[in-house]
Order: structure tokens, then C-alpha cells, then sequence
């Protein structure tokens, strides 16, 4: 019969340690039940404690409020990407590229650098046939 055994893991640095089962099976589950979630996680089943932190801590939380920034920064990137992605000849597409762009976007943005200027910038690298020091 199936069960749960216990492995410990733990963490270093500034977090702390927790407590991670693994499962024992078959049967083999994954979900959520109460405050456990059962997962697969490269081949093994574990079961660990529902986490605390909620979608509305995030967005709202002043611990959190660097991590929203971050995404802002991001889902705008990663718009002006697609917008010069877009124009690139369906043979020149690939995902790496629109990664870049995005990711150099991101660098832009935090520098400060307006919208219309990183669009341009993007813009004589990637249909230019030029390419992004990389």
C-alpha cells in the first residue's frame, strides 16, 4: 500500500528550512487536498504544505512592490518586442530573437529610455540585419 515518507531538505542563506514529503506509491497523487498540494517534479512524487503567499499579497505588498515593477517591466518589453517582431520576414523569426529583444527592452526601460527610442533601437538592430551583441 501507498504512503508518504519523509525527506527533509534545507534551505540556506536567509531562507528557511522547510519540510518536503515524498511520496510512496502507487497509488500516486497530484492536487491539492486541504492545505497540501501532491506535484510530480522530474519523475518523483513529493507533497509539501499549501504556500502562504496569495495573488493579492503580491500585488499589493510592499515587500512585493520591486517584483511588480520588474513584470511592469517585462509586459511592456516584451509588447514593443512583439511590435518589431512583427515586422521581421516570417524566415528571419525565431523565438531567441524576440527573447533578446525582449530582454534588452527590459534593460532600456530601466534605463530610463522612452518608448519610441528603444522601438528604433530595436528596430536598426533586428530588420537591419544586424544583430544584437550576444
Amino acid at each position: 500500500m501507498g504512503g508518504i515518507s519523509s525527506a527533509y531538505s534545507f534551505a540556506s542563506g536567509p531562507f528557511k528550512s522547510y519540510f518536503m514529503g515524498k511520496q510512496v506509491g502507487p497509488p500516486y497523487i497530484t492536487g491539492r487536498v486541504g492545505d497540501l498540494c501532491y506535484y510530480k517534479l522530474n519523475g518523483q512524487y513529493y507533497v509539501r504544505k499549501q504556500s502562504s503567499l496569495t495573488r493579492k499579497r503580491v500585488k499589493r505588498g510592499r515587500a512585493f512592490q520591486r517584483t511588480m515593477q520588474y513584470a511592469a517591466w517585462l509586459a511592456q518589453a516584451s509588447k514593443i518586442a512583439a511590435g518589431v517582431y512583427r515586422l521581421m520576414p516570417r524566415e528571419t523569426r525565431q523565438v531567441s530573437k524576440y527573447r533578446a529583444m525582449t530582454g534588452e527592452g527590459i534593460v532600456l526601460l530601466k534605463a530610463g529610455i522612452a518608448v519610441s527610442e528603444i522601438q528604433a533601437r530595436l528596430m536598426a538592430v533586428y530588420l537591419s540585419g544586424g544583430q544584437a551583441a550576444k
